[in-house]
């Protein structure tokens, strides 16, 4: 076929294609979603747990609708009209003066991008449905604490691992990003402070669940020992006694002391302060063990139980 045949027949194809029915969706859309769930992200502080719990949200529509801009029929149709462009463009190019065209139709690289955009954004995704299920389970945990009832199953360490897995997934996704591909970033949020508010918003729920954990584990230790220091079995008693005081050690990062899990939950700071408190009573009633049939080790362990009631009346105060 000479370029002259080919020529004619493209531009015959163009026009049925341009009389074809089309969906009322296409690609441009599948753009407007994804700068749409761009903006959310940004306007979103992606380091507070209560924020980002309904975050998950927000993706399942933006998705669709940009997977089905993808594999519209006016997609198809816009695809096939910009190859055959395309080709005559390069079989033009052969004339004097006449610039060749790029690599990629614009619309293929439109198309990658949004493609690019799309892995990126169901990375994210997961990791903030996986943020959400824990958020519930250590919310439930709180709950059962304050209400002195049975305590569900504790945040697992296969749990904060599968959080942990999540975040290496957007942090290698990010480093395949190519940010100098304008049609690309914005279509995207500010990637680099998602990994950064990310990596804060999991170190959030590795502390919060530690907190609880270290609180039920030191208030067991402190109940047993106290059965056995009025059983008068000093060893016993001290023994777990101390193991409280040495469960109670924590220091918390600055920026996740703040925010509370939600508005009527306790702070990763408010936690802290109950297991000092924790600390110093345990300590107190480890000391009290010290010569049982005396008077003073009688007052400095009610002293120390005294000040492990006043740290559990923190739980009182959810609202």
């Amino acid at each position: 076929m000479d370029r002259r045949t080919f020529i004619k027949q493209g531009v015959s194809l163009l026009g049925l294609l341009f009389l074809g029915d089309g969906d009322p969706v296409d690609h441009a859309d599948s753009q407007s979603a994804l700068e749409d769930l761009a903006k959310i992200i940004d306007a979103t502080d992606l380091t507070d747990p209560e924020e980002t719990f309904t975050l998950p949200n927000e993706f399942p529509e933006r998705l669709k609708r940009a997977e089905d801009g993808l594999t519209s029929q006016t997609t198809k149709n816009d695809r096939q009209i910009a190859s055959l462009k395309h080709s005559v463009r390069g079989m033009l190019s052969v004339i004097p003066g006449v610039a060749s065209p790029p690599t990629q139709p614009k619309i293929e690289r439109e198309i990658d991008a949004i493609e690019a955009a799309i892995t990126y954004y169901e990375t994210v995704e997961s990791l903030f449905n996986r943020g959400a299920d824990l958020h519930i389970d250590l919310n439930d945990v709180e709950i059962a604490i304050a209400d002195d009832s049975d305590l569900p199953n504790l945040v697992a360490d296969e749990d904060l691992d599968e959080l942990h897995s999540q975040l290496s997934s957007i942090e290698e996704t990010t480093t395949t990003l190519n940010t100098d591909n304008k049609l690309l970033v914005r279509l995207l949020p500010d990637v680099e402070s998602v990994v950064t508010d990310a990596q804060t918003l999991t170190s959030f729920y590795e502390a919060y669940a530690e907190l609880q954990r270290k609180y039920i584990e030191a208030s067991e230790r402190i109940s047993e020992g106290a059965l056995y220091w009025e059983n008068r079995e000093a060893d016993t008693a001290k023994e777990h006694f101390n193991a409280a005081v040495a469960r109670t050690e924590t220091s918390i990062p600055e920026e996740i002391r703040r925010p509370p899990l939600n508005d009527g939950a306790l702070s990763p700071a408010t936690y802290s302060n109950i297991l000092e408190k924790y600390h110093s009573g345990a300590a107190k009633m480890s000391d009290a063990c010290d010569g049982l049939e005396d008077e003073p080790p009688v007052t400095k362990f009610g002293n120390g139980l005294d000040q492990i009631i006043t740290a559990r009346e923190a739980f009182g105060n959810r609202e």
